[in-house]
């Protein structure tokens, strides 16, 4: 360590830019968090904006209030399970169809069950 000498930048340096909507962490945060997803998203959450940070990772998508008890999730996922939370699709229109098939798949799973087969 002793021999090496320091390099000097060479050629002018960049000028900082502001910040974009003055949080340059949420930003970033929000430019990339849906974008590396198989699937994109919009949905409203029937959750409390303060609630749903704690189920859901900034570096999974955006959360902005609605009102006292929903906000809404600008998000992306390879797979559409892990929510948590009641929701509503926004968009796209594609999406809902795709939600449907499980729903009665699982649905269609339950005709059968009684509590009473269930205990034998």
């Amino acid at each position: 360590m002793d021999r090496l000498t320091p390099r000097l930048p060479a050629g002018p340096r960049s000028e900082p830019r502001e910040d974009p909507d003055g949080d340059a962490a949420a930003y970033a945060a929000g430019g990339s968090s849906a974008a590396a997803r198989r699937h994109r998203a919009r949905v409203t959450v029937h959750a409390p904006t303060a609630a749903v940070p704690e189920r859901i990772n900034p570096a999974v998508g955006t959360v902005e209030p609605v009102d006292a008890e929903t906000c809404g999730l600008d998000t992306g996922a390879d797979s559409l399970d892990s929510l948590g939370f009641d929701f509503t699709v926004t968009e796209p229109v594609s999406l809902v169809a795709h939600l449907r098939e499980p729903a009665a798949r699982h649905a269609r799973s339950e005709e059968g069950s009684s509590p009473a087969a269930s205990s034998r």
